[in-house]
């Protein structure tokens, strides 16, 4: 089962939810582009992978960024959903 995030009051995963909550923000390409907006992060921003060893080592994409730094961008992880 995939994570299921909440960020400022919606609710975002892979999978399609909008038949089942009311909340549903979207997959993570929509949690992105709300981060975006809200100015938690920059598109220009280059996130390098915690306990990387020199700077040339970064996430492969924004969606690993979400699923590994969800805490440091206000996201909150579902329990029962991990």
């Amino acid at each position: 089962m995939n994570k299921r995030y909440e960020y400022k009051g919606n609710i975002y995963c892979e999978n399609d939810l909008s038949g089942e909550i009311y909340n549903y923000g979207g997959d993570l390409d929509d949690l992105f582009f709300d981060l975006l907006r809200n100015k938690d992060i920059e598109e220009t921003t280059y996130y390098s992978a915690k306990d990387a060893c020199s700077s040339d080592e970064y996430y492969e994409d924004y969606k690993e960024l979400i699923k590994e730094e969800y805490e440091k961008l206000g996201i909150e992880v579902l329990q029962g959903y991990e």
